[in-house]
């Protein structure tokens, strides 16, 4: 009991520990490249959704499906897919499909840092980073179409966009943006009848790049190379996964709250276990001695011979005993107890020949079938208790005891 309650006061002390920092904690912004509709943390695209929707509410549609299901069903309908995600999960086959889409007159749209090796092989394109994000000086952009190009470039702070290409294919690519250097990081891929934009980072749709001075400007024309006519899908399989599929623990990581509750559970339950596994000593249970029944056994018999009240039954076995007694101690047959079995008991037991006559006269008329009565019966064991007090085997034993003591 004492170890429980040390456990129940440390956890309670620990728990107001974590309400008493949390009070005092200022909030902190959460950077986590999210890239969903969903969020309005800086690097979500909740800005993004709702302006697509507001301009475009009977086009935009959303998918949690692969690209292969979400094209698939989309196979006699022409469509623009918009994906934007940190990295992109692509197989080969599924990038058959969209070139087969895209052939067919579709257009892809396509914002992401990495993507599978084998697929930039295709594209024939590379991926490179300048410095990491918020570490060196503000980006600047702008776009190669003179209708979009800017004689002010487009300008983020903190090294928004650090990605670039760094070789593409000339001959089948087309550059529609540059960075300050000249280093492409939007381009066009024809596919017989659609395209395949390609941006080299999804930064520039997140809610931090469009609150940037132009930055909802940079963004739009980038979009707007996309035909208007068409139904967007917009992607979500890339940064939210499959629809049904869920995971505590992502839940858990991505609220700082949660985080700590499940530490501090976490904690608790090891604390219970190391206060637990002090050995405890078991209760044993107090058990009563054996007690003496002897007293309590010869009562039932009493009882029973009492209400049964057959002294032909307890004479007859008065005799058994009594004769077994002669047999075994004085070698005596008791099949003829004339005068001669007599006169011999007499001499070897050391009793009155008077009472052995009367107590072998009693055992033959009990033996003819005679009933006793009650002072018949309580004569007669008196008379068998008087031959054992006289008996010598009797003094004998008591004499033997004697010297032992």
């Amino acid at each position: 009991m004492k170890g429980l309650r040390i456990y129940i006061i440390s956890l309670s002390l620990l728990l107001l520990a974590y309400l008493y920092v949390q009070y005092r904690m200022p909030s902190r912004i959460d950077w986590t490249p999210s890239f969903k509709r969903t969020d309005k943390i800086p690097f979500g695209t909740y800005i993004l959704y709702k302006e697509l929707t507001q301009q475009h509410s009977d086009k935009v549609r959303l998918s949690r499906k692969s690209l292969y299901q979400t094209i698939q069903q989309q196979y006699d309908q022409h469509f623009n897919l918009l994906i934007i995600a940190p990295e992109v999960t692509m197989s080969e086959t599924e990038y058959s499909i969209a070139k087969r889409a895209m052939k067919q007159g579709n257009d892809i749209f396509l914002a992401t840092k990495r993507l599978p090796k084998a697929i930039l092989d295709s594209l024939k394109v590379t991926i490179k980073f300048n410095n990491s994000p918020f570490e060196g000086p503000s980006s600047k952009f702008n776009f190669t179409n003179s209708h979009f190009h800017q004689e002010q470039p487009y300008v983020y702070d903190h090294n928004l966009g650090n990605s670039y290409f760094g070789e593409i294919d000339t001959t089948s690519t087309s550059v529609l943006a540059t960075n300050a250097n000249g280093d492409p990081i939007f381009i066009k891929i024809n596919h017989g009848l659609g395209n395949f934009y390609f941006m080299s980072s999804p930064d520039f749709f997140s809610n931090y790049a469009l609150l940037q001075p132009r930055g909802m400007d940079f963004a739009a024309k980038a979009l707007s190379y996309i035909a208007k006519h068409r139904p967007l899908l917009l992607d979500e399989f890339q940064t939210r996964g499959r629809e049904g599929d869920t995971d505590l623990f992502s839940v858990l990581y991505r609220y700082t709250s949660l985080s700590w509750a499940y530490y501090i559970a976490l904690i608790a339950v090891i604390l219970f276990v190391i206060y637990d596994m002090k050995r405890r000593q078991r209760i044993i249970p107090i058990k009563d001695p054996m007690p003496n029944t002897t007293l309590e056994f010869i009562r039932v018999i009493g009882d029973i011979y009492v209400q049964q009240h057959n002294n032909k039954d307890i004479a007859h076995k008065k005799t058994v005993y009594f004769m077994e007694n002669i047999r075994s101690n004085y070698g005596l047959r008791t099949n003829h107890m004339n005068r001669e079995f007599i006169s011999t008991l007499a001499a070897r037991s050391g009793v009155d020949t008077t009472l052995i006559a009367r107590i072998c006269k009693e055992i033959d008329e009990i033996n003819k079938g005679k009933y006793p009565n009650d002072d018949e019966l309580i004569a007669f064991s008196n008379d068998i208790d008087s031959f054992y007090q006289q008996s010598k085997i009797i003094i004998w034993n008591k004499n033997l005891k004697k010297e032992k003591t």
